[in-house]
């Protein structure tokens, strides 16, 4: 992403820059024929679960490019434009064939920025596969990154109890509080993640810190609007501008950035701000409400590992799949190691309160 700064675009000839999209890129560069959404065929991708301390062999679809959404810090609508790839048919071929190729359940990681578009296609599959539960006997965990708006309109207590589709996880981005707009976050967010809760499907919270409307007042109030939603997990960002958003720009206007003297590596290291904020000052000033979210974020969330193993055992009592029971087991045994860093950092009462948990998770599992 580098290579959209004006400044290092001079190190890279412009014919070695990829910008949009990178299959009819490289079929061009390679004097293939550039092909048609119509005949794009989803590519069979295996590797380890993203950012998963437990190694979980998983098989990756993307069915789209870009993003209908249209955030104000998101570099993606502006270079790639919307784009479904795959209809109906090729969606459902994909999964059976997954299906047919295994003797084991399935974790599937949707690599797209906002899963489940169109949503008329996606009912259509979601359809297919309730019908036809019975002859397919194996369980597809899906994994996702999406906005709690547009996950809400899907009928996920039908497709969760009668489908061997089942939502394993939800990645969803607040990204503020403080300003309305995000198309993701229309509806009632909070209510919205209550019925995700309810149906036993990991929850990880998104949200950014630096924007340029955070002054030193606000910008605590983001962090507490936060917590007041109740996810298994908290994930905090610094703002990143990108050129071509309108972030970017607005702060481009008002001469904020940097110039090139700044190392390159700087402009998406965590924990740095690569302008002059108006209000909090650039560089590593947001380094402090940072840490003070991340801290707050893991009191709230007390023992990370131990909501993951808590929703896959209702997962497992939900389809008595033993690669959930696996995957259970090893988060129990990471969140029993975990408790030594988290006793040394926290209040008493909260590491009594993670013990708690972690006793009766053990007991729940050895019960089923």
């Amino acid at each position: 992403m580098g290579t959209v700064y004006s400044h290092l675009k001079e190190l890279v000839e412009p014919k070695n820059t990829c910008i949009g999209n990178g299959i009819n890129w490289l079929r061009t560069k390679f004097n293939l024929k550039p092909i048609s959404n119509e005949e794009f065929n989803i590519p069979k991708i295996f590797g380890n679960f993203p950012e998963s301390p437990v190694p979980m062999k998983t098989a990756f679809l993307i069915t789209q490019l870009g993003c209908p959404n249209n955030c104000d810090f998101c570099i993606t609508p502006n270079f790639l434009k919307y784009q479904p790839l795959s209809n109906k048919e090729k969606i459902i071929k994909f999964i059976e064939e997954l299906s047919s190729e295994s003797n084991k359940d399935i974790f599937l990681f949707m690599v797209e920025p906002n899963a489940f578009y169109p949503e008329q296609t996606w009912n259509k599959i979601f359809s297919h596969f309730i019908e036809n539960s019975a002859k397919i006997d194996k369980n597809f965990f899906i994994a996702f990154e999406g906005s709690l708006n547009h996950i809400n309109k899907f009928d996920l207590e039908t497709i969760q109890r009668k489908s061997p589709i089942k939502f394993l996880l939800i990645s969803y981005g607040i990204e503020s509080t403080l300003r309305g707009g995000y198309l993701k976050n229309q509806g009632n967010p909070e209510k919205i993640l209550e019925r995700l809760n309810k149906l036993g499907i990991v929850t990880k919270q998104n949200y950014i810190l630096g924007l340029p409307f955070h002054t030193k007042k606000n910008i605590d109030l983001e962090i507490g609007n936060n917590l007041k939603f109740h996810p298994d997990l908290y994930s905090v960002f610094n703002f990143k501008p990108i050129p071509e958003t309108p972030l970017y720009n607005q702060l481009k206007s008002e001469n904020r950035l940097y110039d090139k003297a700044l190392p390159p590596e700087f402009l998406y290291a965590f924990g740095f701000l690569p302008f002059a904020h108006e209000h909090l000052g650039g560089g590593f000033n947001i380094l402090k409400y940072l840490f003070k979210a991340i801290y707050e974020n893991e009191k709230k969330s007390i023992d990370i590992y131990g909501n993951f193993s808590n929703k896959l055992l209702d997962l497992f009592a939900l389809t008595n799949s033993r690669k959930i029971k696996w995957a259970a087991k090893s988060f129990i045994k990471i969140s029993s190691m975990y408790f030594y860093s988290f006793r040394a950092r926290m209040p008493k009462t909260l590491t009594t309160i993670y013990k708690q948990n972690s006793k009766s998770i053990k007991h729940k599992y050895k019960n089923l």
